[in-house]
Parts: structure tokens; C-alpha cells; sequence
């Protein structure tokens, strides 16, 4: 572990930690909304209906859900297992996290039924993809800090590691 005098490190690997819990509870919150509004007279009736991703689509739900558990483990991985490669993967899964979330924010499924003119129906984004991108990348930016941490680390390892060359600085003669 770098020996920092701060707890950015921990803290970045908690922050990362804490973007994988997002993603995973966004999984179980309402990603849309359809709303039916039946036109009666003289009280118009709205039926709303939240649906997630579970319902939606439960292979995107278990994948988002495997990935930010497995960025969560990531990022707790120590350094003397390996500084940098657990990190490098943590942040491409928060990266591919939020550019699944953003696609599904923009492109709203079509959960209507076939509508009259006595019917009217429209799906909306709830907020299951907005934490989901949060989420995403929070992840991203945690495993960016952390990884950024253990380059820092290793060139200070490689900079104490080097043999001197030249005579001392004092001007003593070499042992």
C-alpha cells in the first residue's frame, strides 16, 4: 500500500466501493414509468405502472449487477496482490456501467399498448438509470484515483531502488 499521508487511497477504494453499491440497487429500483390515461368523463383516469430492469430485461439486470459486485471486489483487492490491473478493470466495468445507463436513458422502450383515442399511453425514465449512472461512474473515478495512487507508488518504489552511481555528496570517499 502507498505509504500516503492521507487517506486518499482508502478512501478512493470506499468511493468505488460505494459506486458498485449504487449500481447494484439500481437493479431494484423502477428504471421506467408507463402511464395509461384512460379520457372518462367527467374524471380522466391514470393507471401508472413502474417497471425495472428485472422485468424489462433480466440479462442487462444480472449483468449490471455482476459487474459492479465484481468492480466492488476489485477495488478491495491489496496492493501486494497487484497495484494496478485490478483498478484498470474496476474502471472500464464503472466506464461500461454509465454507457449502458446513458443508452438506456435516451432510448425509452415502447411499453404501450395499442392505444384509441378514448387511450393514451407514454413510458418515461424513472430513476434506475440515473443511479445507475451514477453509480457507473463513481466506480470509474474511485479505480481512476486508485490507479493513478499506485503509479505514484511504484515510481517512488523504483526511485528508492536505484543503486548509487557517482561518489556521495558530502565529498567523503566511496566505502
Amino acid at each position: 500500500m502507498p505509504a500516503y499521508d492521507d487517506y486518499t487511497y482508502p478512501l478512493a477504494r470506499a468511493f468505488g466501493f460505494l459506486g458498485g453499491i449504487a449500481v447494484a440497487i439500481s437493479t431494484m429500483i423502477a428504471w421506467y414509468d408507463h402511464e395509461v390515461v384512460f379520457d372518462t368523463r367527467p374524471i380522466p383516469f391514470v393507471f401508472e405502472v413502474p417497471v425495472d430492469l428485472w422485468s424489462y430485461d433480466a440479462l442487462a439486470a444480472a449483468l449490471l449487477l455482476a459487474g459492479g459486485l465484481v468492480a466492488m471486489v476489485l477495488l478491495v483487492i491489496p496492493d501486494t496482490v497487484s497495484p494496478r490491473w485490478p483498478s484498470a478493470v474496476a474502471g472500464l466495468i464503472g466506464l461500461g456501467v454509465t454507457a449502458y445507463a446513458l443508452y438506456r436513458c435516451f432510448d425509452t422502450p415502447d411499453l404501450g399498448i395499442r392505444t384509441s383515442t378514448a387511450v393514451q399511453a407514454r413510458t418515461f425514465v424513472d430513476g434506475g438509470p440515473l443511479l445507475a449512472v451514477v453509480g457507473g461512474v463513481v466506480i470509474t473515478l474511485g479505480a481512476l484515483v486508485v490507479l493513478v495512487g499506485a503509479r505514484r507508488a511504484t515510481t517512488v518504489r523504483r526511485e528508492r531502488t536505484r543503486p548509487v552511481t557517482g561518489p556521495p555528496p558530502s565529498g567523503a570517499a566511496p566505502a
